[in-house]
């Protein structure tokens, strides 16, 4: 899907609407976050999500296993100490 998009001057920014069928297709809403990078001389567009949304997406299918790794045998645990600040 391409979209010929013109850019306007917003305060002392630039900006461009996207349109409505290019926001759905990716889930934004009114008050999406956005990334913004640009990548090899391009601008991309990324949805970013809140741990949240992130965590809400998870179900018994797609739970990842935990491994059981056994008891600590070396320094994995390490205590913190009040008085090393």
């Amino acid at each position: 899907m391409n979209n010929l998009l013109e850019i306007a001057k917003w305060g002392n920014s630039l900006a461009f609407r996207i349109p409505q069928k290019v926001a759905k297709e990716i889930g934004l809403d009114e008050g999406s976050k956005v990334t913004v990078s640009v990548q090899s001389g391009k601008m991309v567009i990324a949805r970013s999500y809140s741990l949240e949304e992130l965590c809400a997406q998870i179900t018994p299918e797609n739970n990842p296993i935990l491994n059981d790794w056994g008891n600590p045998i070396g320094k994995e645990i390490v205590e913190y100490d009040e008085d090393s600040k």
